[in-house]
């Protein structure tokens, strides 16, 4: 295996956070806990952030080797094909180094009919998240690309752009991205102003026109109208409920909906599901009372079956109380034999000193 370099104690993860709160295109920050989670054999999450300095660090052959080394090390021989052909397109000359060739078997480097397109796709993604405004929600597709998953459930559908990009995400190449399953829960047409206050919410466009559209690319959608208190629960107690193995919650932002929509969706939780978590608030001002994931996902860090992590990029709004800063957490079942210690780096009434994204 190629040298991971010097790892340090799970404690400085908190001091790359912190470098990534304050500038989240910062490549070594991300390329040193992709180090420290690999070390510590969280492959996924190594192979996240390994992705996330990749799509950050521009032409830098050290963030390029992290990835074809975090994929290898993860077993992942599809992303490692497509990390060593995206490598070797900027670096030809690695392929004749040692440890590339122990690295990488001769057959994921064979050219295919389609190599050419799904090069583009793969490259597509990296941009995304480099690119994603708001910036949070390139950690969504990160995510994605280092799970591969075989479906994906989304509470808060609005406007099909998340959608569209994590089923592009987690597709990783075209013909992958048109069968991935994916269900979007929102109320679409059913949205009524008192909901839209009550819930502190967005209107969502039509269920025809987001149909529309992810049909372009993906024939395996489904989008599910309706409030998420008697939709998700008739989803999961129905014999067509197919395992869940990414769930992003952004739905309605009351406590009440976001404890209705987890208590619909753990149930479908396997050990290689995510869970994430939009609107966990950093404010504490009156006007976000009764809102916010922040009360569940502590409850959550307490509870001996799951590993909970924020995760570092934040977005920060104008509000009329003030700014709004606001972050993803994320839930996993922690595996069997506890060999994955809890992460919990919840402080969500102190603000961090972040600029406005």
């Amino acid at each position: 295996m190629m040298s991971l370099g010097p790892v340090e104690t799970m404690s400085t993860e908190g001091e790359y956070d912190a470098r990534i709160v304050a500038d989240p295109d910062e490549a070594e920050a991300w390329s040193a806990k992709a180090k420290l989670r690999l070390s510590r054999g969280d492959h996924q999450a190594g192979v996240e952030f390994a992705i996330a300095a990749a799509s950050r660090a521009g032409v830098v052959p050290e963030a390029g080797r992290l990835l074809v080394e975090a994929a290898a090390r993860a077993g992942d021989a599809h992303l490692l094909g497509l990390a060593a052909k995206r490598h070797l397109q900027l670096f030809p000359d690695e392929r004749r180094t040692t440890v590339f060739q122990r690295l990488v078997p001769p057959r994921l480097l064979v050219p295919s009919l389609q190599e050419g397109e799904e090069l583009d796709a793969f490259n597509q993604v990296l941009a995304t998240i480099r690119d994603r405004r708001p910036r949070r929600y390139g950690q969504l597709l990160q995510c994605l690309l280092a799970l591969r998953p075989r479906s994906i459930l989304e509470i808060g559908v609005f406007d099909g752009r998340n959608a569209a990009d994590m089923i592009r995400a987690g597709g990783r190449t075209p013909a992958r991205t048109g069968a991935l399953r994916y269900v979007g829960f929102d109320l679409f047409e059913e949205m009524t102003p008192e909901v839209h206050e009550k819930e502190f919410s967005k209107y969502p466009l039509s269920r025809a026109e987001i149909g529309g559209a992810l049909s372009a690319f993906n024939q395996n959608h489904l989008l599910i109208q309706g409030y998420t208190q008697d939709t998700l629960k008739a989803f999961r107690q129905s014999p067509d409920a197919w395992p869940i193995d990414f769930v992003f919650i952004d739905g309605g932002h009351s406590e009440e909906t976001i404890q209705s929509d987890w208590d619909n969706v753990a149930p479908l939780m396997s050990e290689k599901t995510v869970v994430i978590f939009d609107d966990c608030y950093l404010n504490k001002v009156k006007e976000l009372d009764g809102l916010g994931c922040n009360s569940l996902v502590e409850r959550l860090a307490r509870d001996p079956r799951y590993v909970v992590e924020m995760l570092p990029v934040r977005d920060s709004f104008d509000k009329d109380f003030g700014v709004l800063t606001v972050a993803l957490v994320k839930v996993r079942l922690r595996p069997r034999g506890g060999a994955l210690r809890r992460i919990l780096r919840i402080n969500p009434w102190r603000r961090p000193a972040t600029g406005r994204s």
